[in-house]
């Protein structure tokens, strides 16, 4: 006995028994519901398209989680949160920063920081925008702080070839001052690619920062003395007696000119 199997071009299969020459008998008969190739291939493109929903949706858990994770058990696990004053500076050898990196770094300063500035600049050396900030802010360390803020900005698992993020405690000497920094971050203010962010710095604030910048910055004026109204009757006698080799012959106006052109001071 044979069994054969035949297909018609209606909605059935036949499975029929040849019975050594005896009448074909049919074994059974099943009816199959046939799909147009059009629908098929709608079905498989829903079924790719929420494949790639499903995907993009794992991956925004995934990061989400990775900065959670990165952001707030690792500080429990690191040690006691102090209050820091720093300075943040955020770049990639060999190419600008991007946009979406400024972005991170200002969600994360708004949620964390407790005062911020941060702005895009382009560095003096190789004039490549990069990010510079100054933050005061709770961590256990510098180091904490950097790690917290490469998951911010999404380089805590896998760093950009050239990216570098320095984190640097403050000194308080100087320009190195939370409100000094703040003028040096805004130094580039009048340029087309500034980008500026800051959080519990007033207007007052900024200002006063611009004039630390230049009494003490990276220009003209770098470590240079402003005279005003109220320390140039100081400080002439004081150059009188120390600088000149003949101090009662040195009028007001000449004292005033050789502080200027001899030593480090200025008139704004």
């Amino acid at each position: 006995m044979s069994i054969s199997v035949r297909t018609f071009r209606g909605p059935s299969i036949d499975v029929t028994a040849d019975l050594e020459g005896q009448k074909t008998k049919t074994l059974l008969k099943l009816q199959v519901r046939r799909i147009p190739k059009e629908s098929q291939q709608h079905l498989l493109k829903e079924k790719e398209s929420m494949k790639g929903v499903a995907v993009q949706r794992l991956k925004s858990t995934v990061d989400k989680t990775q900065k959670i994770i990165l952001t707030t058990n690792t500080k429990k696990r690191r040690g006691v949160l102090k209050q820091l004053e720093v300075s943040v500076t955020v770049g990639q050898v060999g190419d600008d920063i991007q946009s979406s990196v400024f972005d991170k770094l200002s969600e994360f300063a708004q949620q964390e920081a407790d005062m911020a500035a941060l702005a895009l600049e382009c560095g003096d050396s190789n004039l490549q925008l990069l990010i510079q900030a100054v933050m005061s802010i709770k961590n256990t360390s510098t180091r904490g702080l950097k790690a917290d803020i490469a998951a911010a900005i999404g380089w805590g698992v896998t760093i950009p070839v050239g990216g570098s993020i320095c984190v640097k405690a403050l000194t308080n000497r100087g320009l190195h001052t939370l409100i000094g920094m703040v003028g040096y971050v805004l130094k580039d203010q009048d340029e087309e690619h500034f980008r500026f962010f800051t959080k519990n710095v007033t207007d007052i604030q900024m200002e006063e920062g611009k004039r630390r910048y230049v009494m003490l910055g990276s220009c003209q004026y770098k470590n240079r003395v402003e005279l005003t109204p109220q320390n140039v009757l100081v400080r002439a006698p004081q150059f009188r007696r120390w600088r000149s080799s003949n101090p009662l012959s040195l009028t007001f106006r000449g004292c005033l000119r050789q502080m200027i052109s001899l030593v480090n001071m200025f008139l704004q």
